[in-house]
């Protein structure tokens, strides 16, 4: 108990969902004869964190509906042909005060076409990192000229922001104008909002930040646990 209180609130934080999540993997082994990997419960563990954080944010937005379809999905999904679907997320790292954030694109057929993530020193609020991370997506997408594509963030917040009218003075507020400014640069790019379970993978990425400052992913060089959340996407 003396150690445990000696603890600061990101591990006990991490500590409390990696025992729930082995006790969801206990449960699902017992009653469903389904057993899960290391990396499966890890990342229950690190997604559920993720979103029960996510859900603490207070929304700036009005509550009208702004939902369009294909938001919500709770699994990633194969974009139309010729399309690329870009995922990104962002991780923050409060112990060591900075933050960051990953991409990964990947084609109709589910494969993987590149990904990248960032690391940016100093504190900033959730909501002007997510903001900024679909910012600095979308800005991918124009470099790479991928005409056609869909950009797929969990920040329900920044999607509602975007599609909005509503002009806000803050910095978030400046990074929805530039994400409209970008959209409206490229009419067959979209917005979407999708829940933490379909956005795994940048997930990862956006925490394999906090090793890389800069780091751009290829396919030579994606890690076993990639891998395996990439095949595990792509079969569904």
């Amino acid at each position: 108990m003396k150690h445990f209180e000696e603890l600061d609130e990101e591990c006990i934080c991490r500590m409390a969902m990696i025992s729930w999540a082995i006790w969801k993997a206990r449960n699902s082994c017992i009653w469903k004869d389904k057993k899960l990997s290391v990396i499966e419960v890890l990342t229950l563990a690190s997604s559920s964190l993720h979103h029960w954080r996510k859900a603490q944010q207070k929304d700036c937005i009005p509550s009208y509906d702004l939902q369009q379809p294909g938001d919500g999905k709770e699994l990633w999904v194969k974009p139309d042909i010729r399309v690329v679907k870009v995922n990104v997320d962002a991780a923050f790292f409060e112990d060591e005060s900075r933050f960051g954030f990953g991409m990964v694109a990947r084609d109709h057929m589910g494969r993987f076409l590149d990904a990248c993530c960032q690391l940016f020193i100093g504190q900033q609020n959730v909501a002007a990192a997510e903001a900024l991370g679909v910012k600095e997506a979308l800005s991918w997408v124009k470099g790479k000229q991928w005409d056609h594509a869909v950009i797929e963030t969990d920040s329900k917040l920044t999607v509602q922001a975007v599609r909005s009218s509503i002009n806000m003075r803050s910095v978030f507020g400046l990074l929805v104008d530039d994400c409209r400014c970008l959209l409206q640069a490229m009419p067959y790019v979209s917005l979407c909002f999708v829940k933490c379970s379909a956005n795994r993978v940048a997930h990862y990425v956006a925490r394999q930040s906090r090793l890389y400052a800069e780091r751009r992913i290829l396919s030579s060089n994606v890690s076993a646990t990639m891998q395996d959340l990439l095949y595990q996407d792509s079969s569904y």
